[in-house]
């Protein structure tokens, strides 16, 4: 008799075991809650800071010969919002490129995407913060962002799920080609 009863709760235990361990697997999903984003200050910010990461020279590099007259074009989605008096600080994921146009044809040379903190006082970008490369680039981020903005990354990061479109689509506007033109990688 007590091997029938011992039976159905060594199975109660596992079906236990395996949810627990099933809902801690999947608890970034939900948990932390995510960061603060001031919607109007966003919006404010991010055209300037759009700006800033397009013709920085410390944030842009030249791959396309200049003949060709590239540009450097982002998007970006933003993770959090802090204010400290006339200080912002906007935590946010950058996709940045180099484009030109050859002909009918969109070509992309360098580019960047990943986590930035950008910093604004009085309407300028006054630093941008970058994580560090290699195995390094976990901990900054951890450093850069709160903890709910690191956990909100991660989690985009995960799911894929970031809302971040690709420059091709401003770039091909500004070098007027057709609607959902996609870059090709320039070759010499």
């Amino acid at each position: 008799m007590r091997r029938v009863r011992a039976r159905p709760a060594a199975i109660v235990a596992g079906v236990v075991a395996i949810a627990a361990f099933v809902g801690w697997q999947q608890s970034w999903r939900f948990w932390p809650r995510p960061p603060h984003i001031d919607g109007a200050l966003a919006a404010t910010a991010v055209p300037i800071i759009d700006r800033h990461l397009e013709t920085s020279p410390e944030l842009t590099w030249k791959t396309i010969p200049g003949e060709l007259g590239p540009r450097w074009f982002c998007t970006e989605s933003v993770i959090e919002t802090t204010r400290a008096g006339s200080s912002t600080r906007i935590g946010l994921v950058a996709a940045c490129g180099e484009y030109a146009r050859r002909g009918g044809d969109l070509l992309m040379g360098g580019g960047r995407s990943g986590p930035l903190v950008v910093t604004l006082d009085g309407g300028k970008v006054t630093g941008v913060e970058q994580p560090a490369d290699g195995a390094a680039f976990a901990p900054s981020v951890g450093r850069m962002l709160s903890e709910r903005g690191a956990a909100e990354y991660w989690r985009r990061s995960r799911l894929r799920s970031d809302d971040l479109a690709s420059p091709d689509e401003e770039a091909s506007r500004a070098f007027g080609l057709p609607p959902g033109t996609r870059a090709k990688p320039f070759t010499m």
